[in-house]
């Protein structure tokens, strides 16, 4: 269950987005505003599983990642995998359970990645519907 961040909301209204970590963001989502050291980033739709309300969330990736589990899968790979989980909702006083249970991962909306030189590239490529792919995983 992440952490209640009403004393922010009821000042700053609706947040954009949430981070990685349910932390409501009021900026454009962009690739390099949640780590300095991400090599890619993604911005997501996710459901809570009891409500049904529909969040945009962040989430990064980067070599540190490698660090601490060497067989971590990069965000592209877990796209192409339909293994991209965001985890619990943000907090968000689910009448139901919702608070504590895992989310939906329905929606790729934005993929970025680091090239070569350190410049972020979108990749429109997987910005895909993570609910059908999960189906099709499901039929194999």
């Amino acid at each position: 269950m992440n952490t209640d961040y009403a004393d922010i909301i009821v000042r700053a209204g609706e947040p954009m987005w949430w981070d990685e970590h349910a932390v409501p963001r009021y900026c454009a989502f962009g690739p390099g505003v949640q780590s300095v050291y991400a090599k890619e980033a993604v911005l997501f739709k996710i459901a809570c599983q009891d409500c049904r309300r529909v969040f945009l969330v962040g989430m990064t990736f980067d070599n540190m990642d490698l660090v601490f589990d060497p067989r971590a899968e990069t965000l592209a790979e877990q796209i192409r995998a339909g293994s991209l989980h965001y985890g619990d909702p943000p907090y968000h006083k689910c009448r139901g359970a919702g608070d504590t249970e895992s989310c939906d991962d329905l929606r790729v909306v934005e993929y970025w990645h680091r090239g070569a030189r350190d410049e972020w590239r979108r990749d429109a490529a997987l910005e895909v519907d993570l609910a059908a792919l999960e189906e099709k995983e499901g039929e194999r």
